[in-house]
């Protein structure tokens, strides 16, 4: 067992320089497909808990945890730029399943992805899960069949309770489709990112992001709960230089995320979404 880890965590680590010979992409971005919860601290998406990072898991109890989410997201306030996304997951002992569909543009032009993935704990520090992704393009000046699929792969490794190292890297095989005779490439990326947990109410999220001809992103944040039903967010991303803030509450089952992040040339870019949690 001990040895089977060894060679995953080499290939997962190979895959993640293939960033180095990748040509450019440029397509729906994974950030978008995040809820109001992950803008809100700085588009950090491989520790926050959240849909996108599929092998963030580590639950060891009987109980099954189901969430289902739907939410907004609005880049600049214009509508030609919205994001809509619905998304399911299940988390039973070390196992985890989820469901989550985007839909980025507006009736002339817009782009879907359709995700399922799985997570497995294989021990009681790492975990590993994988997303397969299904996209497709309709563009109303272009008759073409456009789509395609394309892999997720997401590594999280727990050396303490209070901290936690997660690795996403997005499409790692620079999956292509084909449109007016040309080649066109997926968006490539990969996110190292912690959190770790101060106490029982402060969290400290830090984040490098590598995506396709964009520089490095560097990001950090903040989540802090005064109480189990409330908690509040703040963060800070370089590329391109955006503060992000949020709140989140929790009436019950359903928890309500609210985020706004501001560009000093282009404005600001608001996101909601709503979460119906089951425990059994």
């Amino acid at each position: 067992m001990k040895c089977n880890k060894r060679k995953l965590l080499f290939i997962v680590i190979i895959l993640s320089f293939s960033w180095l010979i990748t040509e450019k992409g440029y397509s729906i971005d994974v950030v978008d497909m995040a809820s109001a919860n992950s803008h809100s601290l700085a588009n950090i998406i491989s520790v926050s808990d959240d849909l996108i990072n599929p092998s963030v898991v580590f639950e060891d109890d009987n109980m099954t945890r189901q969430s289902f989410v739907l939410g907004t997201n609005n880049d600049f306030m214009l509508r030609e730029l919205s994001t809509i996304l619905a998304g399911w997951r299940m988390t039973k002992r070390k196992t985890d399943f989820s469901l989550l569909i985007t839909r980025y543009g507006y009736q002339h032009f817009n782009e879907t992805v359709c995700g399922l993935s799985v997570g497995r704990a294989l021990s009681k520090n790492i975990s590993l899960g994988i997303r397969i992704n299904y996209y497709k393009m309709n563009f109303i000046d272009n008759q073409e069949n456009i789509f395609a699929l394309y892999p997720d792969i997401g590594i999280s490794y727990k050396p303490v309770d209070k901290l936690l190292l997660s690795m996403l890297i997005t499409n790692p095989f620079t999956i292509s489709y084909r449109a007016n005779d040309q080649n066109f490439y997926l968006p490539f990326s990969y996110n190292l990112g912690l959190r770790y947990s101060v106490n029982n109410s402060i969290d400290f999220f830090m984040e490098a992001e590598k995506c396709y001809n964009i520089p490095f992103c560097f990001k950090t944040a903040f989540s802090w709960s005064p109480f189990k039903t409330l908690n509040f967010n703040i963060g800070y991303l370089t590329e391109p230089r955006m503060p992000t803030a949020g709140i989140g509450l929790m009436i019950k089952s359903i928890k309500a995320d609210f985020a706004c992040q501001y560009h000093s040339i282009l404005g600001f870019s608001p996101s909601i979404s709503l979460t119906y949690l089951i425990l059994k």
